[in-house]
């Protein structure tokens, strides 16, 4: 860990993807690479307000779940106890240093101005439109891929929702290879550089 630790820091810092003052979102999936991102920007993140601490930087953490579970047909209960699950792994990782926040995906439907108005009636209207929307992708790359997309747009609005300038996402090596293959045989390989990134 601590090799981890010396390599992935210095170049946080020296890259400019951590300075003093910044507020970041940590995208947790429950996975190992957001985990291992989430506990490594818990570990440089200074709990000292007023006097700097060696090695660390002053920046508010808040992570953000997308919550998949009515788009792979997940009962309430199974999603909730999912859900559940990320979020103790994630105070844990972030050694209870940011608020955890848990968004459905259908909420993808919401506008900005929305986000908190609508009851359980609107919030099942929604989960219907989401399961209409992927129902009418046949197959099932595009299905995952029509996912994808919309958790990432979630998440960028979230972002914009709680004010931080950054959206962190920890992928693993292997993730970016498998993607970096999956681009290319769908034919996306000039668009896969600022993929990548």
């Amino acid at each position: 860990y601590t090799q981890v630790v010396a390599k992935v820091q210095p170049t946080a810092r020296g890259k400019g993807l951590v300075v003093e003052g910044d507020h970041i979102v940590a995208a947790i999936s429950g996975g190992v690479g957001s985990t291992a991102m989430l506990h490594l920007l818990g570990d440089m993140r200074s709990s000292v307000a007023n006097r700097k601490e060696r090695g660390k930087v002053r920046f508010q953490m808040e992570a953000v779940h997308i919550d998949e579970g009515c788009a792979y047909g997940m009962g309430c209960g199974m999603s909730a106890a999912h859900v559940s699950e990320i979020m103790s792994a994630a105070k844990v990782a972030a050694q209870g240093q940011c608020d955890v926040h848990v968004v459905p995906l259908e909420n993808i439907f919401l506008s900005a101005e929305t986000q908190e108005a609508e009851g359980e009636s609107g919030r099942a209207a929604r989960r219907h439109k989401l399961a209409d929307l992927l129902s009418a992708v046949r197959d099932a790359t595009g299905r995952e891929d029509l996912i994808a997309h919309l958790r990432m747009e979630l998440l960028r609005a979230t972002t914009q929702r709680l004010g931080a300038k950054k959206l962190a996402i920890g992928s693993s090596a292997t993730r970016c290879a498998i993607t970096t293959i999956e681009m290319t045989c769908k034919g996306k390989g000039f668009a896969l550089p600022g993929s990548i990134q």
